[in-house]
């Protein structure tokens, strides 16, 4: 499921097409130190998913799928580690619960399937967690460390701070104060620091305080005080994030968490802890995004398989059964008008996703001892949903959403030389840059389009098309939300 249609579908703008072209400027200049997008240095993230994006572009060419392939492969692992974890610390049950319940989840289906951080991110914070919980050694230190710089050169201060963080409170809870040494042990310290700061060093020398108040200060700081590029949300945004991320099977997390209150220092609590660690920190963030909670999952996906393994009751099958039947009613006669008014008119495969809704009735409702059967028939219907989301879904989403930008920017390919760039009017659509092969100029006014840009080709929304046509350009393209013009 993972790699289907994986390259099928354009970049999603704004940030699969910012990390693509990103990674692409860097195999083509072969500056590995340095990322650049547009040929301005980006200060956003750190080093490694642009080294991860270049190895795929080098093997398998300049694409969608190379740029989405390190998330594809994060999550296969992921999901390894979680089955692997759960059947050492609990039995083969809970394993196979847990890779249920992680791989056919609407957060794996997205986050493995986009050419961002957020999968490779919540891989090594996980491996960082489960090697200090599961091994005291010296092997465990190495690997704690070892993870935790893997994290830091990931996504930056997150990849410390969410290990450290869950790993003292639950010292504090439990009071095993003697694995405060696991954390400050001199050897994993210096494993972090060889393996985490040569890059951080080199950015500084060659950019100096300018990677220090751009990287640390504003895409840290002032992105958790402040709102950035307008993502905000209210108190409630992760509770509705992790609803749909995580259903069917967010319906076992309240059983899991009782069991988490109750088993303090058993794998539960620590599970827990982890969960609201990452969840609470995050919903007291002014800018807020769906991606953001990813590294909180799979403490919940341990959590749900526990419950399930465990849970007795015929609540939560009559809660899943009442959601069933309402996907149905969504999917058959709800969606596809909502689609409708979104310019996307062929919805016929929502009313296949509709009869795969009620076929996941029929596992909820025919009698069995063994548990898990039903849970494998549920994640089987999770699985062709997802695969009809992918074959038809996608693609359809892409077209309406990107398909004029990326008909616009090939045109400009064609016809612009090399040097020559394009004028992106009021808008910020990175995969204008990915699919041209052409630099882009941001222009905010009628004014500054009038004095200042000499470049032959536009692009813009449809709403500011008059704008455009006052300053002397010619309308060469219009589009349901775009246009393209010629000077």
């Amino acid at each position: 499921m993972t790699l289907t249609n994986l390259g099928g579908v354009f970049l999603f703008d704004v940030d699969e097409a910012v990390f693509s072209q990103a990674s692409k400027e860097m195999l083509l200049s072969g500056d590995f130190i340095n990322p650049t997008y547009n040929g301005i240095n980006r200060y956003d993230k750190p080093i490694l998913i642009y080294w991860l994006m270049s190895l795929s572009y080098s093997i398998f060419g300049i694409n969608e799928f190379s740029a989405r392939l390190p998330s594809a492969i994060a999550a296969v692992v992921l999901s390894l580690v979680l089955f692997l974890f759960m059947k050492k610390q609990v039995d083969e049950k809970s394993g196979i619960y847990a890779i249920i319940t992680f791989s056919f989840s609407t957060y794996f289906f997205v986050y493995s399937r986009a050419a961002v951080t957020d999968m490779l991110l919540t891989l090594f914070i996980t491996l960082a967690l489960l090697s200090f919980y599961s091994n005291r050694g010296m092997k465990g230190i190495v690997c704690f460390h070892l993870f935790c710089a893997l994290a830091f050169l990931t996504k930056g201060l997150v990849g410390v701070v969410f290990p450290y963080g869950v790993c003292i409170v639950y010292i504090l809870v439990t009071r095993q104060w003697d694995r405060l040494r696991f954390l400050f042990n001199p050897i994993g310290i210096l494993v972090f620091f060889v393996i985490a700061m040569p890059w951080y060093v080199a950015q500084y020398k060659r950019n100096g305080m300018e990677f220090i108040e751009q990287f640390f200060l504003k895409h840290h700081f002032q992105r958790y005080t402040d709102v950035i590029s307008g993502h905000k949300g209210p108190f409630y945004y992760y509770f509705v994030c992790l609803l749909i991320g995580m259903l069917p099977w967010v319906v076992f997390l309240p059983v899991g968490i009782r069991h988490g209150l109750v088993d303090k220092k058993g794998l539960s609590g620590f599970a827990l802890i982890w969960f609201v660690f990452v969840f609470v920190f995050f919903s007291l963030s002014t800018t807020k995004l769906p991606n953001y909670i990813l590294p909180s999952i799979p403490a919940a996906v341990m959590l749900i398989s526990i419950s399930m393994k465990n849970y007795q009751g015929q609540m939560i099958r009559y809660i899943l059964l009442s959601g069933a039947i309402i996907s149905f009613v969504l999917f058959t006669f709800v969606f596809g008008k909502i689609l409708h008014r979104y310019g996307i008119e062929e919805t016929g495969w929502l009313y296949l996703i509709g009869l795969i809704n009620l076929l996941s009735v029929v596992f909820l409702l025919i009698r069995i001892k063994d548990e898990s059967f039903r849970y494998v028939g549920i994640a089987f219907c999770m699985f062709l949903v997802f695969m009809v989301i992918s074959l038809k879904g996608l693609p359809l989403a892409a077209e309406r959403l990107q398909g004029e930008l990326h008909r616009y920017s090939m045109f400009a390919k064609q016809h612009l030389k090399p040097n020559e760039r394009i004028i992106a009017y009021r808008i910020n659509q990175p995969s204008i840059v990915f699919y041209s092969d052409r630099r882009v100029v941001s222009v905010g006014s009628s004014d500054d389009l009038i004095n200042n840009t000499p470049h032959r080709l536009l692009i813009t929304k449809f709403k500011y098309k008059d704008e455009v046509l006052n300053t002397g350009f010619r309308l060469l393209q219009l589009g349901r939300d775009y246009a393209l013009f010629e000077r």
